[in-house]
């Protein structure tokens, strides 16, 4: 599968519309994030400014709301690393059907978060 010519084209459009729309669930949720990486490896953090370096990630990235936030997509049958300093990853196997869900996932799992702001 990898040496198809689509594969990797493929893989980063489908990374491509899922940090998109995290950040639009997000945005939505007024649940400020810091989303941040390279195709198909990147990093969801909970916090109101760009991060730049690991100082700026211990320093302002929210740890509680990223816990949050994984327990709620973790109840709705979504699984990525519970640690908020961990990558998300996507591969070959996942396609359109696994980004909508996901992404519904994290409109419910935002709004959690800012629940738990209050």
């Amino acid at each position: 599968e990898l040496a198809e010519p689509e594969f990797y084209p493929r893989l980063l459009q489908t990374s491509a519309v899922l940090c998109d729309g995290l950040r639009q669930a997000a945005a939505e949720a007024h649940v400020p994030i810091a989303l941040q990486g390279v195709g198909p490896i990147f990093q969801v953090h909970f916090a109101e400014q760009p991060l730049w370096e690991y100082r700026d990630l211990v320093q302002h990235a929210r740890q509680d709301r990223y816990t949050v936030f994984w327990k709620s997509m973790f109840e709705r049958g979504i699984l990525f690393n519970p640690h908020y300093q961990e990558c998300w990853f996507v591969s070959g196997a996942h396609g359109e059907a696994e980004v909508k869900e996901t992404l519904a996932a994290a409109r419910d799992a935002f709004s959690a978060v800012r629940q738990s702001c209050r």
